[in-house]
């Protein structure tokens, strides 16, 4: 498949990095460069993982994710979402790693700061736990990697609508300059052409 996105080819400084077939975004104060795409995004996070540990960093969410034979593959660590398009509606599909995404899975809620602090992040200890996922892919999706500071602030239908403009500049624009305060990362990604 072949797709155009609203990221560059090398990491930057919002946090967002696209390749070939590829792409990332991530929060936390380390640079891009200690991230490298390939082919599978559970394992580029974890790289990840291995080269932050021991840098004195308080953890980095990250969500990748590649095209692979008409499907894509997507992981994700702490509150970083993964979102899609399709035919006009759109739907997020990962879920957050914190207590209050667990607990509402379960029928309970729960809120305050320590309820949406990321349960897991990149670098911070031994063991991490990498979500993942796989859907298939069609042309004229989007898709879409979002920071916390994207959705923080917003309700999901506003997130939801958002993605759904069809210009994606304009769809970017609106999600990376919201109201949270926090630093804020988007990659859309629109699928354009068959498996070429």
């Amino acid at each position: 498949m072949s797709w155009r996105s609203t990221a560059g080819d090398r990491p930057d400084e919002h946090g967002t990095l696209v390749g070939e077939s590829s792409a990332l975004v991530f929060y936390g104060d380390v640079a891009g460069d200690l991230f490298e795409l390939g082919p599978d995004p559970e394992q580029a996070l974890r790289d990840a993982h291995v080269r932050l540990r021991g840098r004195g960093t308080l953890g980095v969410c990250a969500a990748a994710l590649a095209l692979r034979e008409g499907r894509v593959a997507f992981a994700w660590v702490g509150d970083c979402r993964v979102y899609r398009v399709r035919d006009g509606r759109a739907e997020r599909l990962s879920r957050d790693q914190t207590l209050a995404e667990q607990l509402g899975a379960e029928g309970f809620s729960a809120s305050g700061p320590l309820a949406t602090a990321p349960l897991q992040r990149l670098g911070l200890r031994d063991a991490l736990i990498v979500a993942t996922g796989e859907e298939d892919l069609r042309v004229g999706d989007r898709l879409a990697l979002a920071t916390v500071g994207v959705w923080r602030d917003r309700t999901e239908v506003s997130v939801l609508e958002a993605l759904c403009t069809p210009d994606r500049e304009r769809s970017t624009a609106t999600l990376v300059n919201g109201p949270s305060g926090l630093e804020s990362s988007v990659v859309i990604v629109d699928v354009v052409g068959p498996p070429g």
